[in-house]
């Protein structure tokens, strides 16, 4: 969702995006749909960096980037992807919120298929369908159970 023009420049800059579309340089260096970046300054136009690779050191500005080309991240956007852990350009972000929401969704339909098993292999997908969940929930408050 583009972002509102309700926030001035200041309010803005610091805050983490993702890029809705790929993005492209007059010289044709790009940053791919997805890709999570900090605004540096919102004058004229977003001015755009991304983080530096965990390997090299190197980063990425794209600048006079239009608001509508970016979504601002949740407030409470936790990315559930441990920094350290990041290898590569695929890596996926989400927030907390969005986790949460795809948690109960799945929940709701593994409610169901329970009931609706009739095979072994149902059993299984819906028992493996469980775990993942209890996984997910275990990465999301490690300090709970």
């Amino acid at each position: 969702m583009p972002i509102s023009r309700k926030y001035q420049a200041r309010e803005l800059e610091g805050r983490r995006v993702v890029a809705d579309c790929d993005l492209q340089t007059r010289s044709g260096h790009g940053i791919v749909k997805g890709s999570i970046l900090t605004i540096q300054s919102a004058h004229y136009g977003l001015e755009l960096k991304r983080d530096p690779c965990p390997h090299y050191g190197q980063f990425f500005c794209v600048s006079r980037v239009g608001r509508e080309f970016v979504s601002l991240l949740e407030e409470d956007g936790i990315e559930y992807v441990s920094e350290e852990h990041l290898t590569n350009e695929n890596s996926v972000r989400i927030s907390r919120r969005r986790v949460e929401l795809m948690l109960k969704r799945m929940r709701d339909l593994l409610d169901e298929a329970t009931y609706a098993s009739g095979t072994p292999e149902d059993e299984a997908v819906v028992e493996f369908g469980w775990q993942f969940v209890d996984l997910i929930e275990k990465e999301l408050n490690p300090d709970s159970k």
